[in-house]
């Protein structure tokens, strides 16, 4: 399973992909000059991509699809995404076709 982290738009594509996480992201709550703030305490996460497609067309969804506009109105950071899960297959570098340290996500 992973978890849900957030919506990122490629604005030279104008497409959208789901940002997720193998585990939820824990946060520890601290302040900087009296001004709260929260940090990231776990070092070993790993960062996953969702690229969704368009059920009827077959292409990657649009920033303005109405599937990716329900899904940022719907998930929170940190909900599980039961069904899908980290591939074994890394996200590659579009520039230098080497592999990224992200990982695609999949349907089980």
């Amino acid at each position: 399973m992973v978890y849900f982290r957030k919506v990122n738009i490629n604005k030279g594509t104008n497409t959208a992909t789901l940002i997720c996480t193998d585990t939820p992201i824990e946060k520890k709550q601290a302040t900087i000059a009296g001004i709260p703030v929260a940090t990231r305490s776990q070092t070993n996460v790993t960062f996953g991509v969702l690229s969704l497609n368009d059920p009827k067309t077959g292409k990657t969804m649009n920033a303005d699809h109405a599937t990716i506009k329900e899904l940022q109105k719907t998930l929170n950071v940190g909900d599980a995404m039961p069904g899908f899960r980290l591939s074994t297959n890394a996200v590659m570098d579009m520039n230098t076709k080497e592999p990224t340290t992200l990982m695609w996500v999949e349907a089980e």
